[in-house]
């Protein structure tokens, strides 16, 4: 790749330079996204699958997927309980087959009608034995699902629901929406968290689709002025100044790229704070009813594929959350790695 980075705002690089964009040639934008004048297609959801607990999450998982069917318009829709073993006994029946799957079936289909689908959307129930999170990769990769939905529990932003939706989020071959429990089904103030590139592009269209019409989307981003500012007889405050003015461009440039399905978008800046910190305080302050996320970025790839911010932003929220990954893209460390120094 020939290219050439320098810090925005036209400061010089050197040691401890920690923000840069890049020019790049045709090919990187491609990698970016980049398409032309805009972003690559619109991630696809055609199949949507919803982790059923079989306890009182399920009340928010199902009216968050019911709005979402209502939204995509998708081919199929899969509802999967994962009947967890326990001890020996358990662990003896997952390996022989399932017992007593009809009455789970039953409730599982009941809560199937209760969402009333459009007759053109093919309902599927699975009743399946294993761990939950292993039983929910297995089968989302199976039924190459594009959206997956899971709730958990708000009692305890570290629970083990919590826990088990951030695992979920690291490996999951696809976009991931994770519902606390009670959360309204209102998706009119939507926050996404942007860093300019092609992937930042994706998670936007896919919100503004997700968003209710005539709703209006923040655009964060998250900044700090690079170290040794002050070596260079810079205040605090002159560098957070000149990195905003450079941010504020490059929202104009990317704007115009991004397919905002007739949403408004405003942008939003934050600066000085780590990611994940500054994404849940302007969540806050912006009162978001869902807040997104792309799985990773061109300034923090590695990070945010090893979950880094997603799943710091996961503990620190207790809005819907929508992790946006381009199918098959598994988490992983080696492809992390590959990604940081291009070498995929």
């Amino acid at each position: 790749m020939d290219s050439r980075a320098k810090l925005r705002g036209g400061w010089p690089c050197g040691p401890g330079v920690a923000i840069m964009h890049v020019a790049c040639d045709w090919g990187s934008c491609r990698r970016l996204g980049f398409h032309g004048g805009g972003f690559a297609m619109t991630l696809p959801i055609r199949t949507i699958m919803v982790a059923v607990a079989l306890d009182q999450r399920d009340l928010s998982t199902m009216a968050h997927a019911s709005y979402l069917v209502s939204r995509f318009a998708p081919e199929t829709v899969y509802l999967i309980h994962a009947i967890e073993p326990s001890g020996r006994e358990g662990a003896a029946q997952a390996a022989i087959g399932p017992a007593e799957d009809a009455p789970i079936r039953e409730k599982l289909e009941g809560l199937a009608a209760a969402m009333a689908l459009p007759a053109n959307v093919r309902v599927e129930t699975v009743v399946a034995h294993g761990e939950a999170v292993p039983t929910l990769l297995k089968h989302a990769g199976k039924s190459s699902a594009d959206l997956l939905v899971v709730g958990r529990s708000v009692d305890e932003r570290a629970d083990e629901s919590t826990r088990g939706a951030v695992r979920v989020m690291r490996k999951i071959p696809c976009s991931l929406l994770i519902v606390p429990a009670g959360a309204p089904v209102e998706y009119d103030r939507v926050l996404v968290a942007v860093d300019y590139s092609g992937r930042s592009g994706e998670a936007m269209e896919l919100a503004a689709r997700v968003a209710e019409p005539g709703s209006e989307i923040a655009a964060l981003n998250v900044f700090a002025p690079p170290l040794g500012y002050h070596k260079l007889g810079q205040t605090f405050e002159h560098a957070a100044a000149t990195m905003q003015s450079e941010a504020e461009r490059e929202f104009q440039e990317w704007l115009p790229k991004v397919d905002l399905a007739g949403a408004a978008c405003k942008p939003m800046f934050h600066v000085g704070e780590e990611v994940p910190d500054a994404i849940a305080k302007s969540a806050d302050e912006y009162d978001a009813n869902l807040v997104v996320v792309a799985s990773h970025g061109r300034t923090q790839p590695a990070a945010l594929l090893l979950g880094h911010v997603a799943d710091a932003v996961c503990r620190k929220v207790s809005r819907p959350m929508l992790c946006v990954k381009r199918k098959g893209e598994v988490v992983d460390l080696i492809r992390a790695i590959a990604q940081l120094y291009e070498w995929d």
